[in-house]
């Protein structure tokens, strides 16, 4: 398997996300890929500054949601020829989860804060790239590794627990391949073991990391 990384400079905009698809389909075919994806240009600048209107009041956290917002979505326009793609709903719940996580007076400390809203860019920029991917026929499965990597509660500065992310990965591939490919299973020692029929095929999976 490859592993490409894409920084936020190179999904900056739809021109950059359309390259990436450009540069995937290369090596798509022939390959089987993990595909890491940054927030989208300055988004985590933006993030930071949110994070820091609602903690420390020194903005309006609405305004520079509605800018993180705006922005987003002018890519998507831009990728996407109707606005009744599921992309956009996608979009939407995301900034409303985001936007009742600012409603109230924070009740954690900054830093667990921070990591919270921080995190909300690579999610945005994965949703987006991997559904512009499979709109040109570069399939793929968007994968949230909030729920895959572990790590202690060191908020900003946390540890992780390489054991307890390598048995979630390993539990979310077994989900995918059962989403994908018939199986049967049979019990084994009191353990139950699953039997894929897999077809040659390449299938590309996204993670928002």
């Amino acid at each position: 398997m490859q592993v490409f990384k894409f920084g936020g400079a190179s999904v900056k905009d739809a021109e950059a996300v359309i390259n990436v698809a450009k540069v995937l389909k290369q090596v798509h075919k022939d390959s089987k890929l993990c595909v890491v994806i940054s927030a989208m240009g300055k988004t985590t600048n933006a993030l930071e500054e949110l994070t820091n209107a609602f903690f420390y009041h020194t903005g309006n956290p609405s305004l520079i949601l509605d800018g993180i917002k705006k922005f987003h979505f002018d890519i998507c326009n831009q990728l996407f020829s109707s606005t009744t793609h599921p992309i956009y709903q996608d979009l939407e719940n995301t900034f409303v989860e985001l936007h009742w996580s600012i409603e109230d007076e924070p009740t954690h400390s900054y830093d667990f804060e921070y990591d919270q809203i921080i995190s909300i860019g690579e999610v945005l920029s994965t949703k987006i790239v991997s559904a512009y991917l499979n709109s040109v026929n570069v399939n793929n499965t968007w994968i949230d590794a909030r729920g895959l990597i572990q790590t202690d509660n060191t908020y900003r500065d946390a540890v992780v627990d390489f054991n307890l992310t390598e048995s979630k990965a390993i539990m979310e591939s077994i989900f995918l391949f059962s989403r994908i490919f018939p199986f049967s299973s049979v019990k084994i020692n009191g353990m139950e073991v699953l039997f894929f029929k897999i077809k040659r095929q390449t299938k590309m999976h996204l993670k928002c990391i």
